[in-house]
């Protein structure tokens, strides 16, 4: 069953010598292992207490606090598509100094991995190159 839930308290917990956005763990939330970053967040894989199963956690950046009305909008939207190649997503929550959700957790390799499946260091394959233009910002004119 999907559900949104925007909550408030102390649902997620940082320490102080914690990066800005870096996500420690909390009552509810066990933290695993961070699986990687991007320009929206901060993906980990942790252990939700509450629903009593693996799933995946993601850390908004703060510099998308301010837009928290419109993503809840999104979040409710999204949260209703169903597709055997998307997702589910859990939970919106935002505890007053994050802002993160919880998702469906999904195992496998990377997408660098995948594509090069040759077991070589990303940086060594002669493709590598064209890959990291996936990651890269579009030029502004």
């Amino acid at each position: 069953a999907r559900r949104e839930r925007v909550t408030s308290g102390s649902t997620a917990v940082t320490t102080r010598d914690a990066p800005e956005d870096e996500f420690r763990g909390s009552d509810r939330f066990l933290v695993r292992r961070r699986l990687g970053a991007g320009g929206m967040g901060i993906v980990y894989h942790v252990r939700d207490r509450e629903r009593q199963e693996e799933v995946a956690l993601k850390i908004l950046n703060r510099r998308y606090e301010h837009a928290l009305g419109w993503l809840k909008r999104e979040f409710r939207a999204l949260s209703e598509v169903v597709h055997p190649n998307l997702v589910a997503l859990h939970e919106l929550i935002s505890d007053g100094h994050q802002v993160f959700f919880t998702m469906e957790l999904v195992r496998g390799s990377d997408f660098f991995d995948h594509v090069r499946g040759d077991g070589r260091d990303r940086d060594d394959h002669p493709r590598a190159r064209h890959f990291q233009y996936l990651h890269q910002p579009l030029p502004t004119r």
